[in-house]
């Protein structure tokens, strides 16, 4: 058996709200030992600006940190931790040297570019670290990594400065789609892209790897990469959100609300529900600037706190006292926070009508 067969690469970063999360595993089978305090060996990868080297239970980890300059992200770099994790010791001197030739490859393909594009740089070159290891090409087995100066068709080159120029691509990360492998909404009025993708399919979300379904409006193209067979009201659905979505103007908010959305609609066709009926409830968290709350029953609201908390948790009493009358919607949003817990409370507080809006 090959020295590095036994080998695991892993690639971390930080994420502001969830702490040190890992963005790839290879191989992603990998499991990290049970009474291994994964988030504190995580920050060490993150933080190990020197080669560093810990054990994990009877498993040995070596890892070095790699800072990447984004030219959207000009006041500090971007900052990621690579860990190899081996059952048997390595030799220093080898797995520092196997880090390198990972990190270098990183480098020349991640650096200094916008960070979904240093994101995916970073998850091929992780998913391939064997060749690396190896010495052999990424380029010579794997398509998605191409020199754009190796490139010869000029139609070719005009279509990709097209494309970077004028589509605008985000990628947002969710761990609470049961139904969607991605969905995918291309914005023709504002040519960007905005895909929704689930966290453990991050690496693939440029590809189609399971069930394809595509909606057109006059304002979005949505695609649909679906884990099982076309749901029920999946297009009815969709029909639905697009016009909920074109009402809305592209904006800091919209990303967040475009993947509340997809996490809402995900939920109602999983659980079956009356999509026609539901989904309108979007419409409050997509156009909150235009309703006004009319009526918030705080004294009512108290009573009813135990039974709302046993769904929703103790995180409500962030309403408790608090005055909406005659404020927009908006300010519901800012206390609970524009996700889909806050938009999930607001549709029980509007079914026992303990708030009014307009």
């Amino acid at each position: 058996m090959n020295q590095t067969d036994d080998i695991t690469a892993v690639l971390v970063e930080f994420d502001s709200i969830k702490g040190p999360v890992i963005r790839k595993k290879q191989p992603a089978s990998y499991i990290f030992p049970e009474n291994s305090e994964m988030e504190s060996v995580l920050m060490w990868a993150i933080r190990a600006s020197e080669f560093s080297v810990r054990k994990i239970e009877k498993q040995t980890a070596y890892a070095k940190a790699i800072s990447l300059r984004d030219p959207n992200f000009t006041r500090k770099k971007r900052q990621f931790g690579i860990a190899l994790i081996t059952e048997t010791t390595m030799d220093l001197g080898k797995a520092e040297s196997i880090l390198d030739k990972i990190i270098s490859v990183c480098v020349k393909e991640s650096e200094n570019k916008p960070y979904f594009k240093m994101l995916n740089g970073l998850l091929i070159a992780i998913g391939d670290f064997q060749q690396i290891i190896n010495g052999e090409s990424l380029t010579t087995k794997n398509p998605n990594i191409i020199n754009q100066k190796e490139k010869t068709s000029d139609s070719n080159e005009k279509e990709d400065k097209y494309n970077e120029q004028q589509i605008q691509q985000y990628l947002l990360m969710s761990n609470r789609l049961n139904l969607f492998n991605k969905i995918t909404f291309l914005d023709k009025e504002n040519n960007t892209k905005t895909i929704v993708c689930l966290a453990e399919g991050f690496s693939k979300a440029n590809g189609v790897f399971g069930v394809p379904y595509e909606y057109t409006s006059d304002r979005f193209n949505i695609q649909v990469d679906l884990r099982y067979e076309i749901p029920e009201g999946l297009e009815q659905g969709l029909e639905i959100l697009a016009r909920i979505l074109s009402t809305m103007t592209t904006g800091k908010e919209f990303n967040e609300k475009v993947l509340v959305s997809a996490e809402f609609i995900d939920r109602l066709l999983f659980e079956k529900v009356d999509i026609k009926y539901y989904l309108p409830f979007l419409q409050y968290l997509i156009s909150m600037d235009h309703f006004t709350i009319t009526e918030f029953k705080t004294e009512e609201y108290k009573e009813q706190y135990a039974s709302l908390k046993e769904t929703h948790g103790d995180w409500i009493d962030c309403l408790i006292g608090k005055e909406f009358d005659g404020q927009k919607l908006s300010e519901f949003f800012k206390i609970t926070g524009t996700n889909k817990e806050g938009l999930e409370l607001l549709v029980d507080l509007l079914f026992v009508k303990l708030i009014a809006i307009f």
